[in-house]
């Protein structure tokens, strides 16, 4: 055989090699991709900060104080069960001499549940340079066995520090995440002090923002206001500023949602009720006063849209009253029977606390108090038209009875006596009310 017809062969036997499965180019992505998830799911299924025996745990805790926390004498092991005791750790002796136990590579403590202990003190220690000098010691030679730890590992000079919360903070604004998710991927606890600093120092950034007008997302704010680690006073403020930003304002979508927020919060609620009133203390006067006129205004309008069920407004009665009611104190719709049961869902909708009118005539009431500068005065309109009356308040409580009551007697609330002025909605009773509330120092807006 030539050659040249032998390498022909040979030629032809490689190519035929090639196009067979031992000779094909293999990509790992692919070969190994089931490898790769079978790893995944044993990783998913081990817990590796699986806590170990307490009592045993604890009984070398005790003998580890009357050593006077010295480590001298403890194996690796047992170094490695003390640095679970929440109790320890919490001690500035222990922790230095661990710390020297991982520097001199004796032990390597477990770095989540000392992560933990720090975050849940953060700001509070004494003197926190020793633990994060530990945290961070650990850091350095901990194996990133998950996404957790190799965070902690590639920034622990930035979250075991007394920086942690502005570095967090950045973290979520750079990303765009949830307060509560990057909570979770760093594995910080929910209720811990690091927690509540992370979540101080995104609502005042956020806050800011909003009154700036550069964002309106007042979602996520909600959102972050209902995390476990907000403390009360952090929860108040937030509010007050939202009630008085300009978008609060200008926005009815904004406000709405911002007013459904704090009536169903437990720690807030509606003010003008006298259960909810204490929750408002240490919220600026001028931010309570704006709520209360958002739910007196709802109040109102329900009562001339939805009691009066768009009978026309002949007397201008709705308009006149929307230039004032912004500044009642307090407001109610007393409903009778007929017009209670015709709109239960609105009521609920609206989330409107209405009062019962217990003598049954179809004549449902609408009630303001004002808190004027010479006197405290209660103003009655009614579904049907004819006489409106006001009162002094005193008056209002000695002969009707008080404001927070939940049922009143139509005939008492149309009574002339104990009432200070009547007035029937004849032409030009608008200038006659005016003038009346402008000598309690109440004008319109």
């Amino acid at each position: 055989m030539k050659t040249i017809e032998a390498l022909g062969e040979l030629a032809a036997t490689v190519g035929y090699l090639r196009s067979q499965t031992l000779a094909r180019n293999l990509d790992p992505a692919q070969e190994l991709r089931r490898l790769g998830l079978a790893c995944e799911s044993m990783k998913a299924g081990t817990n590796l900060d699986k806590e170990p025996n307490l009592v045993e745990v604890e009984k070398l805790a005790e003998q580890c104080r009357k050593l006077d926390y010295k480590l001298d004498g403890f194996s690796r092991r047992e170094l490695r069960l003390l640095s679970w005791h929440n109790g320890l750790l919490t001690n500035v002796l222990f922790r230095q001499n661990l710390l020297g136990s991982v520097q001199n590579g004796e032990v390597r403590p477990n770095l989540s549940v000392l992560a933990k202990i720090y975050f849940g003190a953060w700001g509070e220690h004494e003197d926190p340079r020793p633990f994060e000098s530990l945290l961070q010691s650990v850091a350095e030679i901990q194996p990133t066995y998950s996404a957790t730890l190799e965070l902690y590992k590639k920034h622990s000079a930035h979250i075991f520090s007394h920086h942690a919360d502005t570095f967090l903070a950045n973290e979520i604004f750079s990303s765009g995440a949830a307060v509560s998710d990057v909570l979770k991927q760093w594995d910080v606890p929910a209720k811990s002090h690091l927690a509540s600093s992370v979540i101080q120092e995104c609502l005042n950034r956020s806050l800011v923002l909003v009154e700036e007008g550069r964002s309106e997302d007042l979602a996520a704010i909600l959102g972050t206001l209902q995390l476990p680690a907000i403390r009360l006073e952090m929860l108040r403020k937030a509010i007050e500023r939202l009630i008085l930003c300009r978008h609060a304002d200008r926005n009815e979508e904004f406000r709405r949602t911002l007013e459904m927020f704090v009536i169903d919060h437990p720690d807030l609620g509606d003010p003008r009720y006298q259960s909810k009133a204490p929750h408002w203390t240490g919220i600026d006067r001028r931010a309570e006063q704006t709520f209360r006129g958002w739910r007196n205004k709802v109040d109102l309008v329900f009562f001339f849209n939805s009691v009066m069920n768009d009978q026309a407004d002949k007397h201008g009665r709705k308009a006149f009253w929307l230039r004032y009611v912004n500044q009642a104190h307090e407001s109610f719709v007393a409903l009778c029977p007929t017009d209670a049961y015709r709109l239960r869902t609105s009521l609920w909708r609206e989330k409107i606390q209405y009062r019962k009118i217990i003598d049954d005539q179809g004549v449902s009431c609408f009630v303001m108090r004002f808190r004027g500068n010479s006197a405290d005065i209660v103003i009655a309109e009614f579904s049907k038209v004819g006489s409106a009356r006001i009162f002094h308040h005193k008056s209002f409580v000695q002969k009707i009875g008080d404001m927070n009551r939940q049922q009143f007697w139509l005939k008492d609330l149309r009574n002339d006596e104990g009432a200070d002025e009547t007035f029937r909605h004849m032409p030009g009773w608008q200038s006659r009310v005016r003038n009346s509330l402008a000598r309690y120092g109440i004008r319109p807006i």
